[in-house]
């Protein structure tokens, strides 16, 4: 894009930033094809701050149609400054808005956040590549990528083991993770549950465990072993809990 061509887009924003309708902001935005490199300056003649007004679903469009690689890049050196603490804020969350998203099965969910790659099935399966992605080309540890991921599902409200979002998003970013990493991750999830999302991650539970099940199918026998050997340990679950766990994946 030339300066004419920014400056035409740049004048368009600003008249746009007294409209109070989300389905002109958007369709604008989709007719304009704003590059990553203007992102900032595109928010700012909006108004817009991230978390405010129409800030996640702005940014949720910019993205739109951009190589995954590019947007992890864009968010951490331009907007996070190489600080991986602050990554989950441009993923996602709870933002001002009368726009109405959809759960995984279509019902409105009007208070629910709202993630920058979409909250199907695809948008994890994105979600889990950009932190992927940052790990393995910047040579994060996992521990602090294990801290953000925690920190960024407590700011979500999505810390029960039931959501399905959260199962899919667990689900692909556990395969980059080894046993003992996995163990680590749900320990740190744990920690920043309160005290009723506490005992869905700290008692035994049909539906963890069927979610334990999906999460370690293709696992070898030996991952599999250490996992429910010590995961339950370290989650500090009671006697009776590890046993009906092991009664359900017929440990002995």
């Amino acid at each position: 894009m030339n300066s004419i061509e920014s400056k035409k887009m740049f004048e368009v924003f600003e008249q746009l930033a007294s409209v109070a309708d989300w389905e002109t902001i958007k369709n604008t935005i989709k007719s304009q094809q704003v590059p990553l490199n203007l992102f900032g300056e595109v928010m700012y003649l909006l108004g817009v701050d991230v978390g405010q007004a129409f800030g996640y679903s702005i940014m949720k469009l910019l993205f739109e149609g951009k190589d995954l690689r590019d947007i992890a890049e864009f968010i951490y050196n331009d907007l996070c400054d190489q600080d991986i603490f602050h990554v989950s804020e441009y993923l996602g969350g709870f933002q001002n808005t009368p726009e109405v998203e959809c759960n995984i099965d279509g019902k409105p969910a009007e208070n629910s956040a709202i993630y920058v790659f979409g909250n199907d099935a695809e948008g994890a399966k994105k979600l889990s590549y950009v932190l992927t992605y940052l790990q393995h080309e910047y040579s994060l540890g996992w521990d602090d990528l294990i801290m953000v991921i925690s920190t960024a599902l407590s700011n979500w409200g999505l810390l029960n083991p039931s959501d399905k979002f959260l199962q899919l998003f667990l689900l692909y970013v556990s395969k980059e993770l080894t046993v003992d990493e996995e163990i680590q991750l749900i320990e740190k999830i744990i920690g920043v549950c309160d005290e009723e999302e506490k005992k869905e991650w700290t008692s035994y539970n049909k539906k963890l465990a069927q979610f334990f099940q999906l999460l370690t199918q293709s696992w070898n026998d030996i991952d599999k072993k250490h996992f429910f050997k010590n995961g339950p340990i370290v989650w500090k679950w009671g006697n009776d809990s590890i046993k009906q766990l092991n009664k359900f994946f017929k440990i002995n």
